[in-house]
């Protein structure tokens, strides 16, 4: 098995934070085409989080 680095690791997680940060400061202080930046934002992170939680399975 591969050892992986923090960077690695912490990488996915971090720019999903980042996602979603941005999603919820431009639904609160945007309007208009700051609307779908938000959706964005905030449904991207839930899309990869359904994926991965009940997308297929790795063989075991």
């Amino acid at each position: 098995m591969r050892q992986l680095t923090l960077r690695q690791i912490f990488a996915v997680p971090l720019m999903l934070a980042v996602l979603i940060a941005i999603g919820l400061v431009t639904a609160l202080v945007g309007d208009g085409i700051w609307d779908a930046v938000s959706w964005i934002g905030l449904g991207a992170p839930a899309a990869v989080s359904l994926w991965y939680g009940w997308g297929p399975q790795p063989p075991t």
